[in-house]
């Protein structure tokens, strides 16, 4: 019996680790938040993994004096806004996030991708252009571009539905 409970717990804790990964590829998002968003790793060996997506952002209706009108498109919480190559030392993560978000399309009226880095703090302190991040060797094929206009991104949604 005590062989059994060993397999059903070994089973178990497989299940575990397997359900720790989180994959979040191959979407289109439409909106004014972050998409990779809280992109984290509470534990070494268990990322979070955003790639192959397209955000089309549009502006923030109303941005407050201190905040971009384009959002970041991802938020990353152990991130250090002054040296992105360099991981907080939070959770005993020692994860780069930077290499597991990759291979993402940023579309917006600006032509501009920016990153949140930390749990907190003033937007103007936490914003990082995706350039910081592709420049230190991260966030590979990752580009931005204009967004396509209303008519065109709900023709691309008929057609991605089948409508």
């Amino acid at each position: 019996m005590s062989w059994l409970l060993f397999f059903f717990l070994l089973q178990l804790l497989r299940l575990t680790v397997l359900f720790l990964r989180r994959y979040f590829y191959n979407n289109v998002l439409l909106g004014t938040t972050a998409g990779c968003w809280h992109t984290c790793a509470y534990r070494k060996g268990f990322p979070d993994h955003c790639f192959d997506n397209t955000f089309v952002q549009a502006e923030r209706p109303n941005p407050r004096p201190d905040q971009s009108s384009i959002p970041p498109f991802a938020i990353i919480w152990f991130c250090d806004s002054k040296n992105v190559s360099h991981v907080l030392p939070d959770y005993n993560n020692e994860v780069q996030m930077g290499d597991y978000i990759y291979g993402n399309k940023v579309l917006n009226s600006k032509a501009q991708a920016t990153v949140t880095c930390g749990y907190s703090g003033p937007e103007n302190e936490t914003t990082v252009p995706l350039s910081a991040f592709t420049d230190a060797g991260l966030m590979k094929g990752t580009t931005v571009g204009i967004a396509p206009g209303d008519a065109e991104i709900l023709k691309q949604a008929r057609k991605l539905l089948g409508f």
